[in-house]
C-alpha cells in the first residue's frame, strides 16, 4: 500500500521526484516494514504450531 501511495499519490501529484532520494527513502521504509511483518508471521507460526509432548496423565475431554 505504501508503494502504491508513493507512485500514484506523491509521484503522480508531483510532490516527489520519481526515483529520487525521498522516493527511495519511503520505499525503503515499506521494504523494512514488509520484512518485519514476514519475521513476525514466521515467529507466530512457530509458536502456534510447535509440536509439544502430550503429558502422560492427560485425560481426553468428554
Amino acid at each position: 500500500m505504501i508503494h502504491f501511495f508513493v507512485n500514484k499519490g506523491l509521484v503522480g501529484a508531483g510532490a516527489i521526484e520519481k526515483f529520487g532520494v525521498m522516493y527511495w527513502g519511503v520505499t525503503g521504509i515499506a521494504i523494512v516494514a514488509q520484512f518485519v511483518a514476514i519475521a513476525l508471521v514466521l515467529r507466530l507460526n512457530r509458536q502456534h504450531f510447535a509440536r509439544r509432548a502430550v503429558p502422560a496423565n492427560a485425560v481426553p475431554a468428554e
